[in-house]
């Protein structure tokens, strides 16, 4: 296909290096996306990327829409939500220093994981936390949570406060990321 340019992921040099390597011997350019926790890292890849194929201003024009597309804090309501996102059956969720997170803190929601990165929980810990709203990013994920009979008195459970969010909204740091924003809002503050 002799492409200009190949885009891969930071994640492309651990799992697939024999690819990176490959396409490189093949002297075709790669420029490698760091993985951006932030939305000013998104941002700038965004920026990157519009340099790297002859369209920055195009990019440009996408940052600053999701800029101003990014006031849904402005909105959100005085009393902070307290909020447990589940991205997996088996406790992980997203934590501090986080693309996730910073979606919770633009609509002035409060999650309840104070660790970095994407730890794994206990029951014992969310139950303690007792998060009034439940996001989940999987398939049956509603179901699921209702079959623990430890979390009856949870406040989301108790309230039905779990919500499904379609995962590649707020799983990946791209252009969705404000709509990912906004479903999480508009979950938590219905």
């Amino acid at each position: 296909m002799k492409p200009d340019l190949v885009l891969g992921h930071a994640s492309m040099m651990s799992y697939n290096k024999d690819a990176y390597d490959q396409i490189k011997k093949a002297n075709i350019p790669v420029f490698v996306v760091s993985d951006a926790q932030t939305f000013d890292a998104a941002y700038k890849t965004f920026t990157q990327i519009g340099d790297l194929t002859g369209t920055r201003k195009e990019a440009d024009e996408l940052v600053a829409s999701m800029q101003a597309a990014n006031k849904v804090e402005e909105r959100a309501r005085k009393v902070k939500a307290k909020v447990w996102l589940e991205i997996s059956p088996d406790l992980y969720t997203a934590g501090q220093d986080t693309f996730i997170n910073e979606m919770l803190t633009n609509i002035q929601a409060k999650n309840i994981v104070t660790e970095k990165g994407y730890p794994q929980y206990s029951e014992e810990q969310v139950i303690k936390a007792a998060p009034d709203v439940i996001i989940t990013i999987y398939p049956n994920a509603k179901q699921e949570i209702a079959k623990r009979s430890a979390w009856k008195n949870i406040p989301a459970v108790k309230n039905n406060r779990i919500y499904d969010i379609d995962p590649s909204i707020v799983s990946r740091p791209g252009p969705r990321l404000i709509e990912g924003q906004e479903a999480l809002f508009k979950a938590i503050y219905p």
